[in-house]
């Protein structure tokens, strides 16, 4: 028979949960996309996402809000608003 801590570990700590991982940046979408910045970034949180046991989980990417119009700022605003509500 198993022990709870072992069922507990099996599945992970957080196996039952879900994530939202919203980062700002200060460079341009096209730096990080050129760079692998991006790839990279979303390999380490699912990995730390999996080794927490989530499976279910989003990672958002919000590029230079203090840089870009108020228009722009009203849509990531609206985008995370609508993740919230439907994640």
């Amino acid at each position: 028979m198993r022990s709870k801590i072992s069922l507990c570990l099996a599945k992970g700590l957080l196996g039952d949960k879900k994530a939202i991982n919203i980062s700002t940046t200060g460079m341009s979408e096209e730096f990080y996309k050129t760079s692998g910045t991006v790839d990279a970034a979303k390999k380490l949180i699912g990995t730390v996402y999996w080794l927490a046991g989530i499976q279910d989980y989003k990672i958002v990417n919000l590029y230079t809000p203090g840089l870009v119009g108020d228009e722009v700022r009203k849509k990531y605003l609206e985008k995370v608003y609508k993740l919230g509500k439907e994640f």
